[in-house]
């Protein structure tokens, strides 16, 4: 099968998987995600993909590049959800619980699988900060069914929001250190330091330069060419040697608190510095608003991620590789995540139902994009060997992590609806709740 034909017949196969899968979610309420890598592991032992030996390489090679664009759209919808005063004011216990999640999650799975499996301290952590972050793809659904106090639903909606910038920036710092043939510390901390300061330089600068500038003149296709301005941010942050994603994150923050409240604010303070004509220009020119090019960019990256993360979901299944031991290990370090959560929501003293939100965890697409990096850099012949014995079986814990933290979740939500539907009024605080992850 020539590359042009595969990738035609990838496109049909992911948008026709993806219709169905949320036809049985739709009808049997069977979470879309357990669907699609069952679809994928089907699609593994079937004769559906003639000569596997050829495709897998290219499926690979292709695998890095949709994983970036990925990983950047959830960046950029992150980051425009991530207003200022919601974080610092109504919920820094949920942003403090969302940094605090991959950092415990990286130490547990180290101790875990160095006592284990004998794996270094580094390649554990690496592989449990992959799981510091939570789906609302999942959660949301699942909230409809569950009697819950509005503390204990925003917890679960922001964090998902939150975790998943959180688990990015600590694999981030990880990876390039776990994937490196050298391990020169002090070369490698040093590069990772000044590709952060730059990524946050450019996300900042090109976030106040877009809103300022950018908003005010682009009237169609506002939300396509933000996402386009976002991963030109990307680039240019990249080739000036800093971390792109990072920039992304900052870009979309500083764009998605650019609302009439902070506008009023930041054109009040400088008309008080610049006073005169050009301070009359400076109001005309700041007096922009970007709560409905928020919105359409969401919508538009809903149609983008859709067919993407159809893609990542089936190829999880097709490199699934079964192993009894890991098959347990995957099982035990799903309820492990458990009880990290637990231990995070205490220690951090977070009000609500802690036994809920510790069950209601499931794991979705931002582990399977890292994990699925972390196998493809890992698997080349510049890795360290170490990295190269571990990335398959990564891999296939990662498949057995993801489907048992949906099933948990899944049962968890029965148990705790008692056979009882939701009020009016949580329904609508509910789906108030879903538009910020939607």
């Amino acid at each position: 099968m020539d590359t042009t034909t595969l990738v035609i017949s990838l496109l049909v196969g992911v948008i026709v998987l993806g219709v169905i899968a949320e036809i049985l979610f739709q009808k049997f309420k069977i979470p879309e995600q357990i669907v699609l890598l069952l679809f994928g592991v089907i699609i593994q032992f079937s004769n559906l993909i003639p000569d596997k030996a050829a495709t897998l390489p290219i499926l690979n090679s292709v695998a890095p590049i949709m994983g970036t664009v990925v990983l950047s759209l959830i960046i950029l919808d992150a980051g425009l959800e991530m207003k200022a005063y919601d974080m610092l004011v109504r919920s820094p216990k949920v942003l403090a619980l969302s940094a605090l999640e991959p950092v415990v999650s990286g130490l547990g799975f180290s101790a875990i699988m160095y006592f284990a499996f004998g794996w270094p301290p580094l390649y554990g952590a690496i592989f449990g900060v992959l799981f510091g972050t939570t789906t609302g793809e999942v959660v949301v659904p699942l909230l409809r069914s569950v009697r819950v106090d509005e503390v204990t639903q925003d917890t679960l909606i922001l964090n998902c929001v939150y975790n998943s910038v959180t688990a990015i920036v600590a694999f981030q710092i990880l990876f390039p250190v776990a994937t490196s043939s050298s391990l020169n510390i002090g070369s490698i901390i040093s590069g990772a330091v000044l590709s952060f300061l730059v990524g946050i330089i450019v996300g900042v600068l090109s976030g106040f330069v877009w809103a300022l500038l950018a908003l005010k003149r682009i009237s169609k296709h506002q939300y396509l060419i933000t996402i386009g301005a976002a991963f030109a941010v990307y680039l240019a942050s990249e080739i000036l040697g800093g971390n792109g994603l990072l920039s992304i994150l900052l870009f979309a923050i500083v764009i998605g608190n650019y609302n009439n409240r902070y506008r009023r604010l930041l054109s009040s303070s400088l008309y008080g510095i610049m006073l005169g004509r050009l301070g009359d220009e400076l109001q005309k020119v700041l007096k922009i608003s970007n709560e409905r090019m928020v919105e359409n960019l969401r919508n538009a990256q809903k149609e983008i991620t859709f067919i993407l993360k159809v893609f990542f979901f089936v190829y999880l299944g097709l490199l699934f590789r079964y192993d009894g031991s890991y098959l347990v290990a995957g099982i035990l370090l799903s309820f492990a995540l458990l009880g990290f959560k637990y231990l995070d929501l205490k220690a951090l003293k977070v009000k609500g139902n802690l036994r809920l939100m510790s069950l209601i965890g499931p794991r979705g697409i931002t582990p399977i994009i890292l994990a699925e990096t972390f196998y493809v850099s890992a698997t080349s012949s510049s890795a360290p060997s170490f990295a190269q014995t571990i990335a398959g079986p990564m891999l296939s814990m990662t498949f057995i992590i993801i489907f048992a933290t949906i099933i948990i979740a899944v049962v968890s939500s029965v148990i705790f609806s008692g056979g009882t539907s939701i009020s009016e009024e949580e329904k609508k605080a509910l789906k108030e709740g879903e538009e910020r992850v939607a």
